[in-house]
């Protein structure tokens, strides 16, 4: 039984997805290796998700006055964004998109901004799950990602490979080739590294799925200094914290020396993980849908001029958002 939404997916990388936009409508573990991007993300996935719940929701290249239109914060440009439209846009790794009506973040560290809303990100859809014959050992670290641009350099000297060599241990890339990503393959992965070396004002922003992804998945995971997960798990014993090729070891050593530890912190990271589940974050995203439409309503039977007005306004501090936010990274490279 199909139910109602006034939710409209804006899709800007239309090239990628025109067998979306003609109406195939595959299940999001179908189309594992294509899922990328934060758009792919944020909005592809989620259009996906509502459609196999039943929901009415649809997707197109351009906005829809009389719905609330849901667009990615950074691929949005002025010439899909008008003063006639509602719009909810999606922040990623990027600026605040001022110019939406709402903005949502992907972790629980706000910004002060009166109209952000918290919605965790999806997880990597279909996920394959870690052996579970590989039990407690340690054979395999992965990374997950693109490493020059999110795995703090050490991590990718030969120093680290020599020393998890010594230990007989793998150290495997899960990364993405031309348009397709191995982002979901857990089944030889035992622990994750998580290790960034970018500013601070980056991680802020960041979202927390390099850890519950893998809690998801079944592996363990080592993180650096990510003020995301702390604020969301602050010092939970399944959280492993390393900033150093000697820090990350000295976890290994441990593990191994005690290898009824490793199932322990997996089940405790796998309760965190709940809230980050398909399920859960289906309900994140209903429960927007709740809270935005009264301001919708309202925005509705706002005239023209009043909606240019705010529309201008939104623009000018997008523009401002986007430059500070460049700069601030800048300062850092």
């Amino acid at each position: 039984m199909s139910q109602p939404s006034n939710l409209h997916f804006i899709l800007n990388d239309k090239d990628r997805w025109q067998d979306l936009l003609s109406g195939d409508l595959p299940i999001p573990a179908e189309i594992k290796h294509r899922i990328i991007t934060g758009e792919d993300i944020w909005v592809l996935l989620t259009y996906l998700q509502f459609r196999h719940a039943g929901y009415e929701v649809t997707l197109g290249t351009e906005a829809c006055p009389d719905k609330i239109n849901v667009i990615d914060g950074v691929k949005s440009r002025p010439k899909n964004t008008f003063a006639d439209y509602f719009y909810v846009a999606c922040r990623t790794d990027a600026h605040y998109p001022e110019f939406g009506h709402f903005v949502l973040h992907q972790n629980l560290i706000q910004s002060g901004k009166r109209n952000e809303i918290y919605i965790p990100q999806w997880p990597q859809p279909g996920l394959i799950l870690r052996e579970c014959q590989r039990g407690n050992d340690i054979k395999t670290v992965a990374f997950f990602g693109q490493p020059k641009r999110n795995l703090a350099e050490v991590f990718q000297s030969e120093a680290f490979s020599a020393e998890l060599k010594n230990r007989d241990i793998e150290f495997i890339i899960k990364g993405k080739n031309n348009n397709t990503v191995e982002w979901h393959d857990y089944s030889n992965v035992d622990i994750v590294i998580a290790v960034r070396d970018v500013p601070v004002e980056l991680l802020r922003i960041k979202p927390v799925n390099k850890a519950t992804n893998a809690w998801l998945a079944g592996a363990l995971c080592i993180t650096g200094d990510e003020p995301a997960i702390t604020a969301a798990f602050n010092s939970n014993k399944a959280v492993l914290h390393a900033t150093t090729i000697e820090g990350v070891l000295t976890i290994i050593d441990h593990l191994r020396e005690k290898p009824e530890l490793f199932s322990e912190l997996l089940a405790e990271g796998q309760k965190l993980a709940r809230d980050y589940s398909e399920s859960s974050v289906l309900t994140y995203w209903t429960r927007m849908e709740e809270f935005v439409t009264p301001e919708f309503e309202r925005w509705k039977n706002t005239g023209k001029a009043e909606r240019l007005i705010n529309y201008s306004r939104r623009r000018v501090l997008n523009r401002i958002s986007k430059s500070t936010h460049k700069w601030t990274i800048s300062r850092h490279i």
